[in-house]
C-alpha cells in the first residue's frame, strides 16, 4: 500500500505522482478518502461524512525518451571525452578564436591529384548489403529500446 499526496488541478480534477519500478502495464487499486476522514468529524457535529470510493485503474508505463532527457551541453563530459580520445574541447565562445588561428596556419599551396574511378557505388552489391544491414539493425535497436 502506497499513499500519494494528491493535488487539485485547475480543471476540478485531482492528480498524484507515483514512482514506477519498471516499464509495462500497472494495475492500480485507488482508494479515495475525504481529507477529514478519521479526524473525528461528522457524527459528533451532525455534518455528513463522504463515503470512501475505490476504483481499479490500468496504466501503461513507458520508458522516457532518452534522446531528449538532457538537452543541455555538458562541458565537463565533453572535456573528458576530448582528453581520452586525444582531441580538444572548445566552448562556444572560443570557436571564433580557433577559426582565426586555423585560417592563419592553413596554406592552400599544397595540392594532391587523385585519380577517381568511374564506377558508381550503387553497383557494388556488398556495399548495398552492408547499408541495408546497418539500416535494419538501427531500426531493430530503436524499437527494442523504444526510441521514436
Amino acid at each position: 500500500s502506497v499513499a500519494a499526496a494528491v493535488t487539485e488541478r485547475s480543471d476540478g480534477g485531482y492528480e498524484a505522482t507515483l514512482p514506477a519500478r519498471a516499464p509495462g502495464r500497472m494495475d492500480l487499486f485507488v482508494i479515495a478518502t475525504p481529507p477529514d476522514h478519521g479526524a473525528g468529524h461528522g457524527a459528533a457535529t451532525g455534518t455528513q461524512v463522504a463515503v470512501m470510493q475505490s476504483q481499479v485503474m490500468s496504466v501503461q508505463v513507458q520508458r522516457p525518451d532518452i534522446e531528449s532527457l538532457r538537452s543541455a551541453v555538458d562541458n565537463a563530459w565533453l572535456a573528458r571525452v576530448a582528453q581520452v580520445t586525444g582531441g580538444r574541447h572548445l566552448a562556444a565562445d572560443q570557436l571564433d578564436v580557433w577559426a582565426r588561428r586555423l585560417a592563419a596556419t592553413w596554406s592552400p599551396t599544397t595540392t594532391q591529384t587523385v585519380q577517381a574511378s568511374a564506377q558508381p557505388l550503387w553497383r557494388h552489391p556488398m556495399l548495398a548489403m552492408i547499408f541495408f544491414t546497418a539500416l535494419c539493425a538501427e531500426w531493430i535497436l530503436r524499437r527494442r529500446i523504444r526510441l521514436p
